[in-house]
């Protein structure tokens, strides 16, 4: 679940027929791993912290600015990204993307992988457009795809493994087979919200690699609202 730039989130959330809350804990499932995804806004976690509660971590590497309209380097990414060195943890990252073009979608890959060589960063899990923004919201399904391709491609051929990340409804109702086959997916879909998975564990997989299920997650090494995820493809 990302923010913009701000701190405001654009997350419509949507009732879930299926109100059973299933508890989600690292260990549980032996198939299933728990991850977290942080920015800025979790300026106060310290990897450390959680490294027992957690399989891996996706952080964000930086966003396009509302008013700049120019790629920016989340200010909290190289912090995250050296506790989850020291602490071993496995990582990806995800980029909150403003991109209504193609042209605009390479730009942001490209500083995505420019910042990643820049930076030395080994990323095991995959690189993530983050594709939710309002401005994006009254594309076309072709214009929507078109855009996340052009992204992923240029992750790829940068030698990283690509992925997608958005709300079923935002993005994933209309994608094709191509694209959902090609790609890493991770949806977000909260149900009621209450910080545990609404609904069966296993409900979307095997058609997504990462379901994230709550934007008001806790574990005991963090104070805050944190968003947590269920990973069902190990990287």
């Amino acid at each position: 679940y990302a923010y913009d730039k701000n701190g405001l989130s654009s997350m419509a959330l949507a009732p879930d027929v299926n109100l059973t809350v299933n508890t989600f804990v690292k260990g549980q499932y032996k198939d299933l791993k728990k991850g977290v995804d942080i920015s800025q806004w979790q300026a106060g976690l310290n990897l450390a912290n959680i490294k027992n509660e957690i399989d891996y971590a996706i952080l964000r590497i930086g966003y396009t600015g509302s008013v700049s309209k120019q790629p920016t380097l989340d200010p909290y990414f190289k912090t995250f990204k050296n506790q989850a060195v020291t602490n071993n943890i496995p990582i990806g990252v995800y980029y909150y993307s403003m991109a209504t073009t193609v042209d605009k979608a390479v730009e942001e890959a490209n500083f995505v992988i420019k910042t990643l060589k820049e930076n030395n960063v080994n990323v095991t899990y995959p690189v993530f457009i983050d594709f939710e923004d309002p401005t994006q919201a009254n594309l076309s399904a072709s214009q929507k795809e078109a855009i996340c391709n052009a992204f992923c491609m240029k992750i790829k051929e940068a030698g990283y493994k690509a992925g997608v990340y958005s709300r079923e409804n935002f993005l994933f109702y209309g994608t094709t087979v191509e694209f959902d086959q090609r790609w890493e997916l991770w949806v977000s879909h909260y149900g009621t919200n209450d910080g545990q998975p609404t609904g069966d564990i296993y409900k979307f997989k095997p058609y997504y690699d990462m379901w994230q299920y709550t934007s008001v997650g806790h574990l005991s090494g963090y104070s805050g609202n944190l968003d947590l995820n269920v990973g069902y493809t190990s990287y």
